[in-house]
């Protein structure tokens, strides 16, 4: 895909992305005889994708003194490049370790990837939460690498008469943002956090001492600083076990000097998040041991400094209605004067789903009137004359890239009548047809009836030792490991074969029970599926503890 000439390369990209998504292994689950058409998808293959990348999106040798409408035109190109390669990792073609060198950019061209990106997070999660933290946390540690490599580089600019500190902004940058598209939900999002704090911590203690002292840590200790932006979204049982598991990476060590203060600033936020009484307790003074503390007499004065404590917090607070034109529901939040408009809208991204990039903030009364924009993102939005019961009107301007991935209609198509295709020679249904493949294969039909027969048979077989009411953990591939009762065992009407109707004991599922308005079973919506028996093992398998995190 790197040739002399820029448009044979664009094209052999593109064409290989479309074929990818044509030919990939998930081709065998159809049938079995298309072994032969996959395309095998190795690391050889995702290195050169991302060389291109790298090559023609992220730093290309552009010209100068460009007129606007060439840059525009260069720049979408650009983004049709990068949503081929995303859209492989989102329909589960590539890993999603592949969208690392991806996500690494989120900030740096958020003007111009920022939301093609977002979407690829996204979309991500829903094949596997764990893996797409884990993808976070590897492409922050490549932030990491890039920050150490500028940092020596400008040592060793400077020379030996002045020592150069590495600038971590650009990687707490990226952690912030990351930070706010786990939403605020954590419970939903737990594991995936533990996940993503447990990658980062091996990465910061590996090695865990400096090979020329081993008194000091090793030169990765620094990137710990960026775990206590994620700190806040997980649960106190989750940090408690994040803790003890660092503990026991480092309970032989001795933790003294500035060059652990990255370690010891880390554990101590965990520590005090979870309430937990392993960092040093503060005594009493002998002088009040023993006897009560004084107490002053004047109750009055007391009384009214909280009073003017309570009406000065509740005054720094206000409260919005917020409605969008991307989502039809309403929120009520809350905001502190203090906060900036740039912030604000972040924060409104995980509340209406519009980007911050191309949004605009209407402010209307209790009436609907409008009143003023919020249209300065390095204001604060005390500086606004905003008001409790105000409405935040909040506009996408651009909401085809906030559906970019669900709307094709725009992407040119190639068609050919049945009759075209049947004067062609050398087609891929000659091809089928001559060597007897797929459904131009009597014997291979017969074969896959049989196979899937005798797979209907086991599959019977499995669920006549599943009974209803039993506990029951399912395995289910590219999904984490969920604990559930057996609901529902028999014939549905949206797939042939037989199925067991599952209630989980997180909100891990897809439905309530119900399937296109069939209802199988009672459970919370979110907690119900439908697995095939072969997925489902019985057993005694009690709800998951908080703490085997």
């Amino acid at each position: 895909m790197l040739h002399a000439n820029t448009q044979i390369c664009h094209y052999a990209y593109s064409t290989l992305c479309d074929l990818l998504i044509s030919m990939s292994p998930h081709l065998v689950d159809k049938n079995p005889d298309y072994q032969v058409l996959i395309i095998e998808i190795n690391e050889n293959l995702i290195q050169s994708l991302l060389t291109f990348l790298n090559t023609y999106v992220f730093f290309p040798e552009e010209p100068k003194n460009q007129d606007e409408q060439a840059k525009i035109e260069i720049l979408h190109k650009k983004r049709n490049l990068l949503a081929a390669y995303c859209k492989l990792i989102v329909h589960n073609v590539l890993p999603i370790q592949a969208a690392t060198n991806i996500l690494k950019y989120y900030v740096k061209y958020s003007n111009d990837f920022g939301d093609i990106i977002k979407n690829t997070f996204t979309r991500a999660r829903d094949i596997s939460k764990i893996h797409t933290a884990k993808t976070m946390a590897y492409s922050l540690m490549a932030i990491f690498k890039d920050c150490v490599a500028a940092r020596d580089a400008a040592q060793q600019a400077a020379g030996n008469d002045e020592i150069v500190n590495i600038d971590l902004s650009p990687l707490r940058e990226l952690a912030r943002r990351f930070n706010l598209s786990f939403g605020l939900d954590m419970a939903k999002q737990r594991e995936a956090l533990a996940a993503l704090h447990r990658e980062c911590i091996r990465f910061a203690l590996t090695p865990l001492f400096n090979h020329n002292d081993l008194t000091q840590p090793g030169l990765n200790i620094v990137f710990l600083e960026v775990l206590p932006e994620f700190a806040s979204k997980l649960l106190k049982p989750d940090k408690k076990a994040i803790f003890d598991h660092l503990d026991k990476l480092v309970h032989s060590v001795t933790i003294e000097g500035d060059a652990w203060q990255p370690l010891i600033n880390y554990r101590r936020i965990l520590n005090d998040e979870f309430g937990g009484g392993h960092g040093p307790k503060i005594r009493a003074s002998t002088g009040t041991r023993g006897r009560k503390r004084a107490i002053p007499q004047d109750g009055n004065l007391i009384f009214l400094f909280c009073v003017i404590i309570i009406m000065a917090t509740a005054d720094d607070i206000v409260e919005f209605t917020i409605k969008s034109n991307v989502v039809s529901s309403e929120a009520i939040r809350r905001f502190k004067r203090s906060l900036h408009i740039g912030e604000l809208k972040n924060q409104l991204e995980l509340i209406t789903g519009a980007q911050s990039q191309s949004m605009k903030i209407h402010v209307h009364d209790e009436r609907g009137t409008k009143l003023f924009d919020l249209d300065d993102d390095k204001r604060t939005l005390g500086s606004y004359n905003v008001q409790s019961k105000m409405i935040l009107q909040v506009e996408e301007t651009n909401l085809k890239q906030t559906h970019m991935f669900d709307d094709t209609g725009d992407v040119p198509k190639y068609e050919l009548t049945n009759e075209e295709y049947a004067t062609r020679k050398n087609t891929a249904k000659q091809f089928l047809q001559e060597h007897k493949i797929g459904k131009y294969n009597p014997a291979a039909q017969e074969e896959h009836a049989r196979k899937e027969k005798e797979k209907e048979k086991h599959e019977q077989e499995l669920a006549d030792k599943i009974n209803v009411n039993d506990r029951c953990e399912v395995i289910v591939p590219t999904q984490p490991t969920k604990r559930g009762t057996v609901m529902f065992k028999g014939e549905v009407h949206f797939k042939p074969g037989i199925w067991i109707g599952i209630r989980y004991d997180e909100p891990l599922g897809k439905n309530n029970g119900s399937v296109e308005g069939k209802k199988y079973f009672e459970c919370p919506d979110k907690y119900g599926a439908f697995v095939r028996p072969s997925a489902v093992t019985v057993g005694d398998f009690p709800e998951v503890d908080l703490e085997e995190l």
